[in-house]
């Protein structure tokens, strides 16, 4: 009796150490590392990929710059406001981004609310963005998303990295090629990312011009993080957003000609559709447009030193 009050007394012992050491490291844990491991942040960011227009050119090779990418994409967004019903624009909207149809991006759409509600029950991730100024742990979040993604990639098919010059590689089938396409991607993601939030790894030596454009790429990188939280949370409490309008959205002044964009559909019966595609396409079209400004700025800034 003695030798199984023994083992048992030595069992509780070794799990509660084990428990033990398993809440510690919880504990250590940076608030990134905890998102970026759960399930509902990669779902999200999984979703959040396919309407960045860098997704566009190193995936589907898509020929044109980001910028003509994200105005071609805002003359769309404009049509669809307009007309939200027509499913001609919708079946334009589902091509533009390389759905294979509109029940493809209906589901891809309605991963962003869905996994919005569970981060906002989890971490309260909407306010901890938005109010406690956490945009930079979301950016370090989704650079151990994006490594790991990678990481993923790479060893369940076993690819091997190469040159993203081969335009003509070989591929057993269509899978496989995407399957490599997203590899690429997601390893473009971590570096761009990682060098955003490191500041480019640009040493300025204290060149004024070249720390504006740090600040302003940095500042555009943290209004596309409260952008996409503002989109994704209103979505899923069925809000409708004013595209605009004051306080609601960042990064808007540089649209004077979207100005009057109204997404008010996105709590209507369209919402339930593609309103989370429309809100994170319009986030990432605000980034991109505020990164041109800051790279016009910079010039600018260097002409007039001269």
């Amino acid at each position: 009796m003695t030798g199984i009050l023994s083992l048992m007394l030595m069992t509780f012992l070794g799990f509660y150490s084990c428990k033990k050491d398993a809440t510690q490291q919880k504990a250590t844990e940076t608030f990134s590392e905890q998102l970026a491991a759960d399930e509902n942040f990669i779902h999200l960011n999984d979703a959040i990929n396919r309407f960045d227009p860098l997704y566009l050119k190193i995936v589907y090779h898509d020929p044109r710059t980001t910028m003509e990418i994200s105005k071609a994409s805002m003359v769309l967004l404009q049509k669809i406001s307009e007309n939200p019903n027509n499913e001609l624009l919708i079946k334009e909207f589902a091509d533009f981004y390389h759905f294979r149809s509109i029940e493809e991006l209906k589901e891809n759409s309605g991963k962003t609310p869905v996994n919005m509600q569970e981060l906002n029950r989890k971490f309260n991730l909407s306010d901890e963005v938005l109010k406690n100024n956490k945009a930079k742990e979301f950016v370090e979040a989704r650079i151990i998303y994006a490594r790991n993604r990678y990481d993923e990639l790479t060893a369940n098919k076993k690819l091997q990295p190469k040159a993203l010059s081969n335009s003509n590689p070989k591929h057993n089938s269509w899978e496989e090629y995407m399957l490599e396409m997203d590899m690429y991607f997601h390893a473009y993601l971590n570096q761009s990312l990682t060098d955003d939030n490191e500041s480019g790894g640009i040493d300025c030596k204290s060149e004024t011009c070249c720390l504006q454009k740090v600040l302003c790429d940095n500042t555009a990188q943290q209004n596309l993080v409260r952008n996409i939280n503002i989109h994704a949370a209103s979505v899923a409490g069925g809000m409708a957003i004013a595209v605009g309008r004051a306080g609601f959205l960042y990064g808007t002044a540089l649209m004077p000609g979207f100005a009057n964009l109204t997404l008010g559909f996105f709590g209507g019966a369209i919402g339930g559709l593609i309103g989370g595609a429309i809100g994170l396409t319009y986030a990432y079209n605000l980034y991109h447009l505020e990164l041109e400004s800051c790279k016009t700025k910079y010039e600018i800034c260097l002409a007039e030193k001269k």
